[in-house]
């Protein structure tokens, strides 16, 4: 294993490579792009020393090991800040399945070097961080940062940073006081001389105004913490059906609230509450065909979940007064 680390340096590559001359050449012409560098046979011989935020690795398709390598790189916690750069001959398939996993570009060999630098260039400013370009302050840079390293993974909530019993009014103002730091039009100057910047805080933005939509509507909110619930953290087409579904069931706003809130009980497991909330909307419009197929549904799934002693359990819990 080698590391360099020029004074200069504008990126750091992990080279994977089985062939150690091949590693060497690759190096040393690496070496001319001010790029330091770690160098491995395998991903194992390098794991121990982690790249700086804003890192690419460079792997040679070598099939399962690659795709090992990627799944062990993708796991980690700032591997938003981590470029994958994949080197082979690996038909479309084979591409497909490697971008499936997470890489950012794959290069046939044989390639031409100043190619590889282009790419490593456009992945470098992809994935570094924000801190790295010193063009906003670094307390809102180093937020930004933390937000962008568990992007996909936060749910609305945490995105505002709120509790999931948070009022209209903790929303409103906390998307206000996110609004005053993200918005576009605040960063026009570093639109032009910084792109990659722009585009992340933009993003960021766009995904908080996403969190605001969804979780001051009262319809959507009590769908959003259902699916929450089980396992989404965003607002999907899924939920977008059950909106659709519940605004078809009736015309009365109020039903139609408390069909999202039965909704939201009934997955999170408060079957009891979920099926009494079903027979007061049920009273509340005895003629309405749907309302009646939807309780006897509730009705079936909690007389199912009584068969379960544990369930059972839990229900007359629910029960009691």
């Amino acid at each position: 294993m080698s590391q360099s680390s020029p004074a200069n340096s504008t990126a750091h590559i992990a080279l994977l490579h089985p062939d150690e001359r091949q590693r060497t050449m690759l190096s040393s012409a690496l070496s001319r792009t001010c790029a330091s560098f770690t160098s491995g046979a395998q991903w194992s011989d390098i794991a121990k020393y982690p790249l700086r935020l804003g890192g690419i690795w460079l792997i040679f398709d070598e099939g399962t090991a690659t795709e090992q390598a990627i799944e062990q790189i993708r796991k980690a916690s700032e591997q938003a800040f981590w470029g994958i750069l994949v080197i082979g001959q690996g038909n479309a398939t084979t591409q497909q399945k490697l971008r499936g996993l997470g890489i950012d570009a794959y290069l046939p060999y044989p390639f031409d070097f100043n190619v590889l630098s282009q790419q490593i260039q456009s992945i470098g400013d992809k994935r570094a961080p924000i801190s790295n370009y010193q063009v906003l302050p670094p307390q809102v840079a180093g937020g930004l940062d933390r937000v962008w390293a568990r992007f996909d993974s936060l749910t609305y909530y945490q995105l505002l940073e709120l509790n999931i019993d948070c009022s209209l009014e903790d929303i409103q103002s906390r998307f206000h006081q996110r609004s005053l730091m993200l918005h576009p039009d605040r960063h026009r100057r570093i639109k032009q001389s910084h792109p990659p910047v722009y585009e992340r805080v933009n993003l960021i933005y766009k995904r908080v105004l996403e969190a605001y939509r969804i979780l001051s509507d009262p319809l959507q909110r009590p769908l959003y913490d259902s699916a929450l619930s089980l396992g989404s953290t965003r607002w999907d087409y899924k939920l977008e059906a059950q909106k659709a579904s519940i605004l078809k069931s009736s015309n009365q706003q109020e039903t139609q609230l408390a069909l999202a809130q039965a909704l939201n009980w009934r997955n999170r497991g408060l079957l009891k509450p979920a099926y009494e909330l079903m027979l007061s909307i049920c009273q509340r419009e005895p003629n309405n065909p749907d309302l009646k197929a939807s309780i006897h549904g509730y009705q079936k799934l909690l007389e199912l979940a009584c068969r379960e002693p544990e369930i059972d359990a839990v229900i007359q819990q629910q029960l009691a007064p």
